[in-house]
């Protein structure tokens, strides 16, 4: 489904490798904008937000995501030396389109709708930061329990961009009381950022969207753990994974890779992190795509969307004009939640 929106207004940049074989390795970068990336200024986030003491993010040099009037360049400021090429530069490289494939992908039928709550939460199931160890590294995670949360109740894994945190992700976005909101048990993981190996390159990132290995792949791991964890201590029903930037590239692999419990997906200035429909999916599963028709990954998102809507996912992308590399909600949260909570 393609639907055009005149709503949001953000620019920034990404970076665009090639691989030997051609295939674009899609690295989001996070984007200037007005919700989903933005610093808060100053200090952090403050209120019912401010779950977790200590010092801002904000106060990082550079300022953040915002760009800083006559300020030192942010960690995703295009004048930031360290930086790869910004795309929409026009010496810039760039990617070729990519091809959907010839032969979609036969899956089993699509999940079903989320269901009421069968009965009260665990008694463990309480909110605030969740610490575990995957692949040898100790990760951490942002957990949102909200009133009259019962088991069986929906799971939301919210994916921040690189360079962000899960709390200025939450404070910044709406999408964690948004979906708490929902009655859903919210968890955002903090990304850690490295440098990721990718057809054949080093590339630096919060998360790994290319690797399909959990043995090799810390974020697979991550998410797996995650899962178990909330499994575990809150009983939850459906997983829905809602990514934004190179957290929605990661969020679509682990939605293709995980379709045995992931019911849905929302992939925010994002698509698919290596074009083709690589990661072939349980089931199908509702897909809602929101990206700008400026970003340098539009191309890609409409390849995508158009692959999956051949092999049977119901598919919704919201093409916004005149936007880079953003695509935020923008006041959609309840067209995207019914979407992909009730299948399409």
């Amino acid at each position: 489904m393609f639907r055009l929106s005149p709503r949001s207004r953000v620019s920034a940049f990404v970076a665009v490798r090639l691989s030997a074989a051609g295939l674009a390795a899609v690295v989001g970068a996070c984007a200037e904008g007005e919700l989903g990336v933005k610093r808060l200024a100053g200090e952090g986030p403050a209120g019912e937000d401010a779950l977790v003491s200590g010092p801002s993010d904000a106060a990082r040099p550079g300022g953040g995501f915002w760009p800083s009037a006559g300020g030192s360049p942010g960690p995703d400021d295009p004048d930031d030396p360290d930086e790869p090429a910004n795309p929409d530069d026009p010496d810039a490289t760039s990617a070729p389109p990519t091809t959907p494939p010839t032969s979609p992908p036969t899956t089993p039928p699509t999940s079903p709708p989320t269901s009421p709550p069968t009965a009260p939460a665990p008694a463990d199931c309480s909110g605030g930061r969740w610490t575990l160890e995957a692949n040898g590294q100790r990760r951490s995670a942002r957990v949102d329990v909200p009133g009259g949360y019962g088991a069986g109740g929906p799971l939301v894994l919210a994916l921040h961009g690189n360079g962000d945190t899960a709390d200025n992700f939450c404070a910044t976005s709406g999408v964690c009381a948004f979906a708490a909101a929902r009655g859903a048990l919210v968890i955002t993981p903090d990304g850690r950022e490295r440098v990721i190996s990718a057809f054949g390159q080093q590339i630096p990132g919060s998360w790994d969207a290319y690797n399909p290995d959990p043995g090799g792949n810390e974020d697979l791991a991550l998410a797996d753990a995650l899962i178990a964890e909330a499994d575990t201590r809150c009983a939850p029903g459906p997983v829905y994974v809602w990514g934004h930037s190179q957290g929605g590239y990661f969020g679509f692999a682990l939605a293709m890779r995980r379709a045995e419990r992931v019911a849905g997906a929302v992939v925010s200035a994002a698509a698919d992190p290596t074009p083709g429909l690589q990661w072939q999916p349980a089931r199908r599963i509702p897909f809602y795509f929101l990206i700008g028709d400026a970003d340098f990954g539009i191309d890609n998102a409409r390849q995508t969307a158009a692959a999956l809507e051949s092999a049977g996912h119901p598919v919704h992308l919201e093409v916004l004009p005149g936007v880079g590399h953003g695509g935020y909600q923008d006041g959609r949260e309840a067209e995207i939640w019914a979407f992909v909570t009730q299948g399409g």
